[in-house]
């Protein structure tokens, strides 16, 4: 397969573009003047001229839940609603559609602090939805859920109910459940749901291909295989068929819960494929939970709740088990630590765990709330980080009410993080937040939300410049999965997957980033998604 592009605004890197590139079987061998130099021997359908517009590498989001966001969007969209009310009648709503409806009622994406009640949901307020069948509302961090009655009887009458380290089942004013489950203890919920099949879970997985690929995205580093159960095996494999469709690049980080189950994983072959589309890379591990659900873990107590510092979920004794396990078995370990403390602790095990200069390049994903000697630290030791500048959207307005306005002067630190040379890839974490490409970008570049707020950005000196937001979503990404030598560039001899861009990424305003679009988007050198065919 041949393919020659021309006339574009072709990105390289840092003020570096050229105008065509040429791609034989899925590779770019050649750009500029050489690529040019084959256009008189090709056919007609090998010639794309893109007239003038800009051309990007592929997209590469470094974390998100891919199957789990896909069927978040098959669910009830709490994204955005304004009070416990709404939620109540936009469940209602998803119902009135589905008069025959059965099993679990999901939804996800509630942000109680912009509620107009300031509080969380409890089962008394799902239960104004439906008392005939479980219902479970998952907030928008996915560190917090609420079931309803229904759901609560159901547990209780399997005797499912039990304390859980590292989680809470929080109760109401008359002592008993009030439908609140926190970290570890979410669960538990899981013996609310249907078994998925093979089938169900690669039919979710193509359809959000499609989303994915409207944005541009062409890799993708998720985090769906969760331990070992009926369903994570039946996830897996899902993925390898949906390998076969050469849509996407997968690399699996792979949560595990105890190192002995870690253990009995690499026993049996950590890697289960060598395909390009599904590879498999790090151990994920969570050290504390979310700001948002004030679980994440604070040095001090939450300045907007004094009662709580929030909680790790996993001990200290267990992470430097799982860390000395990695290093011996050569596995790359990825950390999700959003609060100070949790990230103080991390740190103290890497120390003691990794080897110099960080050759696994085990990261830390999220790494939010912080201060200068902590990412000094995060330097020191040559971790990686995964940003979400798109957390920026939602987090501007509770950061500084959660942890006092000096440390939210500290945090969300991607500029200082630049300047310190830590590498840095930014997700989406989806379903926590769109895998918007652009939205990202926007947020990383002028540190508002996408409603442009507040004007003059927040910590507007940790923002940074569009060459290096974009960077971080490319290269940077493929730096992550020991690729970046093959992909995340446009030049020769790596892999041509690649976004030609509807508007101009590097000329319009700030303001406009967000809403640049795309035109058209290549894997392997294969048209995967076309503005003109949608």
């Amino acid at each position: 397969m041949k393919l020659l592009i021309k006339n574009g605004k072709i990105y390289q890197e840092r003020d570096t573009f050229t105008d065509a590139i040429y791609i034989e079987n899925g590779v770019i061998t050649s750009t500029g003047r050489e690529a040019l130099n084959h256009e008189h021997a090709l056919r007609l359908e090998e010639i794309l001229d893109v007239q003038g517009k800009t051309v990007v590498p592929g997209f590469n989001d470094a974390h998100l839940h891919f199957y789990q966001a896909g069927l978040a969007l098959e669910t009830v969209q709490l994204h955005g609603s304004s009070s416990i009310e709404e939620l109540v009648l936009r469940g209602r709503s998803y119902l009135l559609g589905r008069p025959d409806f059965q099993g679990t009622l999901r939804g996800r994406g509630f942000h109680q602090d912009l509620f107009k009640e300031k509080r969380l949901p409890t089962k008394k307020d799902l239960d104004r939805i439906s008392t005939d069948f479980p219902i479970v509302f998952t907030r928008t961090c996915s560190h917090l859920a609420v079931i309803n009655s229904k759901a609560l009887s159901f547990l209780e009458e399997k005797n499912l109910l039990h304390p859980v380290e590292g989680g809470s089942i929080i109760l109401g004013p008359d002592g008993q459940p009030n439908g609140i489950f926190q970290e570890n203890a979410i669960a538990l919920l899981e013996h609310l749901y249907e078994e998925p099949t093979v089938e169900a879970v690669l039919r979710t997985l193509k359809n959000t291909a499609h989303i994915a690929h409207s944005y541009g995205l062409t890799s993708l580093q998720v985090n769906d295989i969760w331990g070992d159960s009926k369903e994570s095996e039946i996830i897996e494999k899902a993925y390898m068929e949906f390998s076969k469709e050469r849509a996407l690049r997968i690399y699996h980080q792979i949560y595990i819960k105890s190192p002995e189950d870690f253990m009995k994983r690499i026993q049996d072959g950590f890697k289960k494929t060598d395909s390009p589309f599904n590879r498999y890379g790090a151990l994920k591990l969570f050290a504390d939970g979310s700001l948002g659900a004030r679980t994440a873990f604070l040095r001090k107590p939450y300045e907007d709740d004094p009662s709580t510092q929030g909680m790790m979920t996993l001990p200290k004794d267990i992470l430097l088990e799982f860390l000395q396990l990695c290093e011996k078995n050569k596995i790359q370990a990825v950390i999700h630590v959003i609060g100070d403390g949790a990230l103080e602790m991390v740190l103290s095990c890497f120390e003691k765990t990794a080897a110099p200069g960080n050759p696994l390049r085990h990261g830390l994903i999220h790494v939010q709330i912080t201060d200068e000697a902590l990412l000094k630290k995060i330097q020191s030791l040559h971790l990686c980080v995964y940003a979400q500048p798109i957390f920026l959207h939602s987090d501007h307005r509770t950061v500084a009410l959660r942890v006092g306005k000096d440390l939210a002067d500290t945090s969300y630190a991607f500029g200082t993080m630049e300047k310190l040379n830590i590498k840095v890839a930014y997700s989406s974490d989806a379903p926590i937040e769109r895998f918007h490409v652009m939205e990202n970008l926007y947020c990383a570049v002028t540190r508002k939300d996408l409603q442009g707020n507040p004007p003059e950005g927040f910590n507007k000196r940790e923002a940074v410049d569009r060459c290096q937001a974009l960077d971080n979503i490319t290269v940077s990404s493929a730096y992550m999965s020991f690729e970046e030598g093959k992909k995340g560039r446009l030049k020769e001899g790596y892999v041509a997957d690649l976004v030609v861009l509807e508007d101009p990424y590097f000329d319009v305003p700030d303001e406009k980033i967000k809403d640049v679009r795309v035109f058209m988007t290549m894997v392997d050198g294969t048209v995967v998604y076309s503005k003109e065919s949608h």
